[in-house]
């Protein structure tokens, strides 16, 4: 374990374990006690604690409030949590388009199902959008939001499983 070596080799008097989690700071302080480092000289802090070192001794400081900041290709701290939420849900479920042209819907699915081996799915998908469709006023603004609603409940009831729905309506 590098973290060892590196005590073994430099002797510090205070430990700061850095990385990892908090049973990861838990396992260093352990192990750094059984090189001969006193517990008290181990410093397991927690996000946003600071220390304070005068004459030579060490204390933790107050602890600063903290934000997380996400760093996103060339973007750094403004992707918002509709995004996150999005992102996690389509990596856990995947996602489904419903693209419907003057009336008639089509469905694509990605990392939710494969199409070619879930025909049936996919038709009683698109059997559930003309129903809404059918359903709705056709002058309701609301009819995208109202149609993603129905296709997530009826794949959740179906799969257990909840993709992000994206509806678009093209009028030619």
């Amino acid at each position: 374990m590098f973290t060892m070596l590196l005590a073994n080799i430099v002797k510090p008097k205070y430990y700061i374990p850095i990385g990892g989690n908090i049973k990861h700071m838990r396992a260093y302080s352990q192990a750094l006690q059984k090189q001969g480092i006193k517990e008290e000289n181990v410093l397991q802090l927690l996000d946003g604690q600071s220390i304070i070192f005068e004459n030579g001794k060490v204390k933790l400081g107050e602890r600063l409030k903290l934000k997380d900041v996400y760093v996103d290709g060339t973007i750094v701290g403004d992707v918002g949590n509709a995004v996150l939420e999005d992102r996690l849900q389509m990596g856990e479920d995947g996602m489904i388009v419903v693209v419907i042209t003057n009336g008639i819907p089509e469905i694509v699915s990605r990392g939710f199902v494969f199409v070619k081996t879930s025909k049936n799915l996919m038709d009683k998908t698109k059997q559930v959008v003309e129903k809404t469709l059918k359903t709705a006023n056709a002058k309701n603004e609301k009819l995208r939001y109202r149609i993603e609603n129905e296709v997530s409940r009826f794949l959740y009831k179906e799969t257990g499983r909840k993709p992000l729905v994206l509806v678009s309506i093209v009028k030619k």
